[in-house]
């Protein structure tokens, strides 16, 4: 995007995009609920393609003199609108003289970064949630007497499965607050073998009728309104995500960005005295296939 102009910064691009490509253990929650899809205009559209004449069985006899029977394509457009994104910060030009400089020049960056991932989770979830309404209340009262948690749960993977037309789902994404009651939930206890108190993760796996799921338990956490909120708390999320993304594959989901690799760096001077590093991104996510997501909040 801004290779050719002299602001860009390629040193702290390629330690951004680093960061950004590799968040290390901290889960990425905006990737997994809408992976990225690189497009090379802001705006375009990409086509929803219908998938039943793909799993329609047909009688394709064809007798001496008959046509085949011909399949109908059904088809529509979706619109995306990449809106351009950007943080900076400032770096004190007097600082930056000192030996320390070119490490607090760093950890301004690290600041700079945190923020920019705090923000796009921030907004995946809530684009997830706008796109996707959680399930029937009764469902996920898991509070009832007599409430089978992995009963509720395989329905969930069950949905997504005929959204995507006998796809397996590929996550089951979580909070802190739904796997701490999930753990440790009688219903889930009464599956295992031995007295235990709490289940692990491939041992709840286990216990559902969809085998290969990757189980995702998110701590993940930001300041709303002043106050440190768990973004999906007592969230359990099911969907179905394809590893790489295409504009018209049957992910749940999709980030439409004029930068895949991450956000780039102009570093640009203020005042003379200030050296400030500002990273752009642009971004559009879209619930791109609803059948393919289905979403429950316990209680």
């Amino acid at each position: 995007m801004f290779q050719g102009t002299d602001q860009f910064n390629e040193i702290l691009t390629k330690y951004a995009q680093g960061a950004y490509q590799n968040p290390g253990e901290t889960v990425d929650l905006s990737k997994l609920l809408f992976p990225a899809v690189g497009v090379e205009e802001a705006e375009g559209w990409y086509e929803k393609w219908g998938i039943d004449a793909g799993f329609t069985a047909h009688d394709a006899t064809l007798p001496r003199h008959n046509t085949p029977h011909r399949i109908e394509i059904s088809k529509s457009k979706g619109y995306f609108n990449c809106e351009p994104a950007a943080l900076e910060i400032a770096n004190w030009a007097p600082a930056l003289m000192q030996k320390s400089g070119p490490r607090f020049k760093e950890r301004c960056l690290r600041t700079l970064m945190s923020a920019q991932f705090t923000t796009r989770q921030v907004e995946a979830v809530q684009a997830f949630k706008a796109g996707i309404a959680e399930e029937e209340t009764e469902l996920g009262k898991f509070s009832q007497e007599g409430a089978d948690v992995v009963t509720a749960i395989d329905t969930l993977l069950d949905k997504v499965a005929k959204g995507t037309y006998g796809r397996k789902p590929t996550h089951l994404i979580m909070g802190r607050t739904a796997w701490n009651t999930i753990r440790n939930h009688k219903s889930v206890l009464a599956r295992t073998t031995g007295h235990a108190f709490a289940i692990f993760e491939q041992a709840f796996l286990s216990t559902l009728s969809f085998q290969g799921v990757q189980l995702v338990v998110a701590d993940t956490y930001a300041k709303v309104g002043g106050k440190l909120t768990e973004l999906l708390g007592s969230d359990i999320i099911a969907l179905y995500n394809e590893e790489t993304p295409s504009l018209d594959d049957l992910s749940a989901g999709k980030e439409f960005t004029l930068s895949p690799a991450g956000p780039e760096v102009i570093t640009y001077k203020e005042r003379g005295i200030y050296d400030v590093d500002m990273l752009l991104w642009s971004s559009d996510r879209q619930i791109t296939n609803a059948g393919a997501a289905a979403r429950l909040v316990i209680s």
